[in-house]
This record gives structure tokens, sequence and C-alpha cells, in this order.
């Protein structure tokens, strides 16, 4: 074995075993190797801080996973980050309308694009829920009651204000 890293959790504890052959590797290779590798865990696990994430953490990444999973239903693509702007990964007006229709539908708080005036993503939607009191996985109904049409003609609202190509929506 040359270099191998295995890694176990336990009740919340993470432990690990390095294995390297001393022919390639000195100790203060593998040492500044094991601290990277427990830095970058530290801060995928945590908060950065070394504070572990609680239940409410984890809501809120769930909400997350279910905002960034429906981007990528509607984008037809296998993931979207959090940060991946709508548009650049292949996204389009009518098509980000449907996507907002969605979350206002699933989560019962009605979104319009100017709630994201730096543009669609992942990141963008969560802070716009955050913002109307939505932070966590409990508030996702994928069964929601909304009308899509109604949350549609809402999220279209502001293309009629602004007039752009002659669209016009009126909401009923």
């Amino acid at each position: 074995v040359d270099l191998s890293l295995g890694l176990t959790e336990h009740d919340g504890a993470m432990t690990g075993e390095l294995e390297y052959s001393t022919d390639l590797f000195d100790r203060d290779t593998i040492t500044s190797l094991a601290d990277r590798v427990v830095h970058t865990l530290t801060q995928l696990t945590t908060d950065g801080s070394g504070h572990r994430p609680g239940p409410q953490d984890e809501s809120a990444r769930q909400l997350e996973r279910h905002v960034s999973e429906l981007f990528a239903e509607l984008l037809k693509v296998d993931h979207v980050g959090t940060h991946d702007d709508f548009f650049e990964v292949g996204g389009h007006s009518l098509l980000a309308a449907q996507m907002i229709a969605e979350i206002t539908r699933c989560t019962g708080v009605r979104l319009d694009m100017s709630m994201m005036p730096g543009g669609i993503s992942v990141a963008a939607v969560m802070e716009a829920l955050r913002q109307r009191g939505v932070s966590n996985a409990e508030a996702w109904d994928p069964d929601g009651s909304f009308d899509p049409g109604d949350a549609l003609l809402e999220a279209l609202a502001p293309l009629a204000r602004s007039d752009t190509d002659g669209l016009t929506v009126t909401p009923r």
C-alpha cells in the first residue's frame, strides 16, 4: 500500500486510520497530510468553528437539498451547486417562474424573482425563504395545496410591471 485512508463514524465521533509506505513518505509529510484531512473534515462536518450541527441545522440543510433537487429536476441536470446561477446552468425566465411556483406550492410561501436581485441560485432562494420565515425542512410539503397557476401568475407579475417583450400578466 502506497497510501490509504480509512474513516469511520460511530456515535457521532469520527476515527481514522492512515496507512502509508515509509519508502515513499516521511513522517512530516504524513503528519501534514493528516492535519489537512482533519481540517477538511472539520469544515465539512461542522460550521467551521468546531460546532457540530444540531437537528435544526440538519433540517435547514434538508430544505436546501429539496430546493437543490428541484433546481436539478427542472434543469434536467444531475446536480446543482448552492451558488450555481440558474440561468448559467441552462435555465430561462419561464423555467425560473415554474421553479418559483413549485417552491411556493411546496412551502406555502410566495416568492418572486425580484426577491433575488443578485440572481437565482439555491443560496438566493434559501435566503428569500429565510426572510419569509422558512428555514427548515418541516416547511417543505411536496403535496402542497397552493394552486401552481396562481403561484405562476404571481411569480410572473414583476415581468408584467416591467413590460418585458410586451408580455402582459394579470393576476386573478
